[in-house]
């Protein structure tokens, strides 16, 4: 259980929770459905309006207003349409980055609903009367986002303070709902072929595995019990899960006390005093939880392959003692382990300033890449890395000028903008760290990313060197590696892994050029067999002229004098040009053969 000294003094203790608004839940969606065809209907007469009266595109119908104004309507709608605000704003290879910032901003905040439903919900799926499993349970929601609303309780066998979230009624049939009405509306823009570099399949894809891992709270308390095992070694505390309360519908969990970094923010914007004068009461240094916060992160990302894809400052709590409390595990996230692979020496290329390399990195995270040729591609990229490193020794330029989620974006659409698509799962890991930006400007406002992924690189390596060392089982694997000069076996293979899924990506990409190389060579190789072939007949013709005189009527004839010509040569030497004329023949079929093979079919998983 969360440790009571580690518990922090309030940060502003006359500061009053905010009542929420209940309302009766609706089980119609009849209205919700017209709600959605009439914002997209409004959509589309801004867009319209504003290409018929451009300085409109300045004024109400701006950039900065249609962002607001999707954020607002995906707020209102909640559920499915926050998600949906959530994934287009991992998409800066596609939209700009002020449309991006703005649907970031999304909050998954609802009105709550009358507490008989929950209370009937929890029985229902415990199978038992409340008060057999609650001494204590708060009617009035402590907080409601539209998947579900949360209560404080305590459990009558353990007299541990919970919290219980529970399932909105309704939820099931309204996210039905919206999930086809989506998948019409996206099959639509893919049949007419509408914008195809949003690869809309894939994105609707995505959507749906998130919603559906949010919606049963077996998953999210899975997530909480591995995370709590893997933070504890990151000095990060993860509230305690109770699996026997748990089913797709209710969730128990400890209930946690802290300073959530949201409040953090707004008092140092308020009050910066009384802000200073909590840390040091509480001996907090704040440059040391954000560096704290994202190394953990990336420790999440390479090293444990479970990341929490939700840092927003609103389930972070700061703790006595630079400790850390985190919350809310309904989206957890990991990577393929090829992909990881490739995510790890990106990174691990970047800690180096190997900017080369980590060009060519971005290229192997990529989906299947059109024909053409990337060099001024990666000159670029090169270009961006090496200005975010000048600008990184600037401790007094502001941090969203040098945060590593804006690198990230600007990379992202300079290989978009060059027909390079951005992988899913590296959008799903960015979108952690550009939440966690949120709470690291006024953490570490002068925070060098470059020189936090060489210290990165550095622990991870003398981590794996600790755990080799204390396993039994790799002693001898241990021993083996003294022999070996400074690493170099590591380095040759994982160049070798490097080189060898670049020649692999180069060789899929230029696919057509080999069929066409292909279609070349067999022809080739015909020609070639045929030509040999008639020296084989020519030098036959040559041996019976001169052994037998088989030609003698041809005498005074074009052709007779032709074999008069050919060189004298023993009889011997007559067979053996004869044989090795017949054996080229037979070889250079062969070779026409390999090269008029069909391609053999690959399995669906290694299609690209």
């Amino acid at each position: 259980m969360q440790k009571k000294r580690l518990i922090p003094t309030p940060l502003n203790p006359h500061q009053r929770r905010k009542t929420l608004e209940i309302v009766e839940p609706s089980f119609s969606t009849q209205h919700r459905f017209l709600r959605i065809v009439w914002f997209l209907l409004g959509l589309a007469g801004r867009a319209v309006a504003a290409r018929l009266w451009p300085p409109w595109r300045r004024g109400r119908f701006s950039e900065e207003n249609l962002a607001r104004h999707v954020r607002l309507f995906m707020e209102q709608m909640g559920g499915l349409w926050v998600k949906v605000g959530q994934i287009m704003a991992m998409r800066r290879d596609l939209f700009s980055e002020l449309f991006c910032d703005e649907l970031s901003r999304l909050q998954n905040r609802a009105h709550g609903f009358p507490a008989r439903y929950s209370r009937s919900i929890i029985e229902e799926e415990l199978g038992a009367p409340i008060d057999t499993i609650f001494s204590e349970f708060e009617d009035e929601p402590l907080a409601a986002a539209s998947v579900g609303q949360a209560h404080h309780a305590r459990l009558r066998d353990k007299g541990v303070k919970v919290v219980v979230k529970v399932q909105r009624p309704n939820v099931g049939a309204s996210f039905a709902k919206d999930f086809t009405f989506l998948r019409r509306f996206i099959n639509f823009l893919i049949f007419i072929r509408f914008s195809p570099h949003f690869r809309w399949s894939e994105m609707y894809t995505e959507l749906e595995s998130a919603i559906l891992e949010e919606l049963d709270y077996r998953q999210e308390a899975a997530s909480l019990r591995r995370m709590r095992k893997i933070l504890r070694d990151h000095k990060i505390y993860v509230p305690k899960v109770f699996p026997r309360f748990c089913t797709d519908r209710v969730l128990v969990m400890e209930a946690v006390s802290g300073v959530y970094m949201s409040e953090y923010i707004q008092v140092a914007l308020s009050d910066p005093d009384r802000l200073r004068a909590w840390l040091k009461e509480n001996q907090i240094n704040a440059r040391r939880v954000g560096k704290r916060l994202w190394l953990s992160y990336l420790r999440q990302l390479f090293e444990d392959n479970l990341y929490h894809c939700d840092l927003h400052p609103g389930n972070i709590l700061m703790m006595r003692e630079n400790r850390i409390t985190l919350i809310d595990f309904g989206s957890v996230a990991t990577t393929d382990k090829t992909q990881l692979e490739k995510f790890r020496l990106l990174f691990k290329a970047m800690g180096e300033r190997d900017y080369r390399k980590v060009a060519e990195m971005f290229l192997l995270i990529a989906p299947p890449l059109p024909n053409k040729d990337f060099t001024e591609t990666k000159e670029t990229v090169v270009r961006l890395y090496r200005e975010f490193e000048s600008l990184a020794k600037i401790k007094t330029l502001p941090y969203h000028q040098k945060s590593l989620s804006r690198l990230l974006g600007d990379v992202s659409n300079v290989l978009a903008s060059n027909g390079v698509p951005v992988a899913w799962e590296f959008l799903r890991a960015t979108r952690a760290s550009t939440t966690l930006d949120a709470s690291l400007m006024f953490l570490t406002p002068d925070m060098n990313h470059l020189k936090i992924a060489e210290q990165h690189v550095n622990q991870r390596r003398a981590r794996q060197q600790r755990k080799r060392t204390r396993d039994p089982k790799l002693v001898r694997a241990q021993l083996a590696n003294l022999v070996r000069q400074g690493g170099m076996v590591s380095k040759l293979a994982e160049n070798a892994y490097f080189e060898g899924e670049y020649l692999r990506q180069r060789a899929l990409s230029f696919e057509g050029y080999i069929s066409k190389a292909a279609h070349v060579g067999s022809a080739l190789f015909h020609l070639l067999s045929r030509a040999s072939l008639l020296a084989a007949v020519g030098l036959l013709f040559g041996y019976l002229h001169q052994r037998f005189d088989a030609f003698g009527a041809l005498r005074g004839k074009w052709v007779y004098a032709q074999l008069e010509r050919i060189p004298r040569l023993p009889g011997a030497m007559w067979l053996v040009w004869i044989l090795l004329a017949l054996y080229m023949v037979h070889e250079l079929t062969l070779m026409k053969g390999v090269f008029q093979e069909p391609e053999p079919s690959r399995p669906d998983g290694d299609r690209r």
